[in-house]
């Protein structure tokens, strides 16, 4: 059982608003220039209790107070029982994400909100018989029920302008039923609502990139399935045909013939090449002839019994050799 004692702030900011056994109300003041009761703090009390026991600071009212109203540095302290552990839950707006619970006196400092969620949890439990429990935010939530949740539905117990799925883990829990079924049931029903943004995804990419609906795919596979069944009625056709052996036969040569008409093709583009290395001014004119009879003439003397006009006749007719050579290739 949660009990709230206290709430005040260090150094003291507002009055301190004390709680006592029974139902406690918070009213406002009636002012004569209005019909309505004028704000003397009742949301905001509820707020600093919710922020004391843990909220999220952004969607925390508290987070929009001006600072140059309420100083970031102030500490709001709630003084509450949980069973018989007395707490105090201490925090600031400048160090939101860093609570102190003093619990039967010992301080304990921690540097994520989460941890200190996940120890009041094992403080509000820890005498549960069953196994499977909600968290200690999940069971404040319809006992501080959010003002702009319009108390339309005992179960959404948030504003209505957040969509909030309704979640019935704490009125199970509170009626002592097994909530395992149903933290189950939750898990399914998210996975096939991704399975269900999935699949439409899908159909959106499908019908974007091929401009067609999905409605009219199965008619479109209908008619692609019967024209394949019909190439292969005609290719089977094709198969027991007698002609399709002769014209397999006509086939097999052709593709014979081919390839010995590639490796002859092979062949002559070798042969090709090997003659184009031969083509262009590889000729040695008579001038270098003479020029080196010349020098070999001086060196040699009596040696060199040919002419000159004998080696230029030899040279000639090697040259008249590769141009015949070269023209009948």
């Amino acid at each position: 059982m949660l009990r709230i004692n206290k709430l005040y702030s260090m150094p003291e900011s507002f009055e301190p608003v004390s709680f006592y056994s029974g139902i406690n109300l918070i009213l406002g003041e009636k002012d004569d220039t209005s019909n309505k009761t004028n704000g003397v703090g009742k949301t905001l009390l509820i707020e600093f209790i919710n922020f004391c026991l843990l909220k999220e600071f952004k969607s925390s009212r508290v987070s929009k107070i001006p600072h140059s109203d309420f100083s970031k540095d102030i500490l709001i302290c709630l003084d509450f029982n949980i069973g018989d552990i007395n707490i105090i839950s201490q925090r600031s707006i400048g160090k939101h994400n860093e609570p102190t619970l003093i619990i039967n006196g010992k301080t304990i400092e921690f540097s994520g909100v989460d941890d200190a969620l996940s120890h009041l949890s094992n403080l509000t439990f820890k005498n549960s018989k069953v196994f499977l429990h909600p968290s200690f935010r999940t069971m404040l939530g319809p006992l501080i029920r959010d003002e702009r949740s319009e108390f339309k539905s005992i179960v959404e117990c948030f504003d209505t302008k957040l969509h909030i799925p309704a979640d019935y883990t704490p009125h199970l829990y509170l009626l002592g039923i097994d909530i395992s079924p149903y933290k189950e049931a939750k898990i399914l029903q998210r996975e096939i609502d991704d399975l269900s943004t999935t699949k439409n995804k899908i159909k959106k990419d499908i019908e974007f990139l091929t401009g067609s609906k999905i409605s009219s795919a199965k008619a479109e596979v209908n008619d692609l399935k019967s024209k394949v069944e019909h190439i292969k009625k005609a290719m089977d056709a094709l198969d027991s045909d007698s002609s399709y052996e002769m014209i397999k036969d006509e086939v097999a040569e052709l593709e014979s013939s081919l390839e010995e008409l590639r490796n002859k093709r092979t062949i002559l583009k070798l042969e090709l090449s090997r003659i184009n290395s031969l083509v262009g001014d590889v000729y040695i004119n008579d001038e270098e002839v003479i020029e080196v009879y010349n020098k070999f003439k001086v060196g040699l003397g009596d040696a060199i019994k040919k002419e000159l006009d004998d080696v230029i006749s030899f040279k000639k007719k090697i040259d008249h050799f590769q141009h015949t050579l070269l023209n009948t290739r």
